[in-house]
């Protein structure tokens, strides 16, 4: 098995349905999982999918941790 090819910044906004100037932001307030080499900024696409879904569900739990109930 090769190792996963990494992607840029127009290929993650892509990914996440935002624009690469707002995935440049995240990656500077350190909210999105990314890697540098050089001066390049890189993602791995299953990396930024897992990171998405945690986000998902992270969003439900204060919800529920509180014992709120939507209506």
């Amino acid at each position: 098995m090769g190792l996963e090819p990494n992607i840029g910044c127009r290929e993650a906004a892509q990914l996440l349905g935002v624009s690469a100037a707002k995935i440049k932001l995240m990656v500077y307030a350190k909210e999105i999982p990314h890697m540098r080499i050089g001066s390049r900024i890189l993602f791995l696409a299953s990396v930024l999918d897992e990171w998405r879904q945690k986000q998902i569900v992270e969003s439900c739990q204060p919800c529920v941790a509180a014992g709120r109930r939507r209506k």
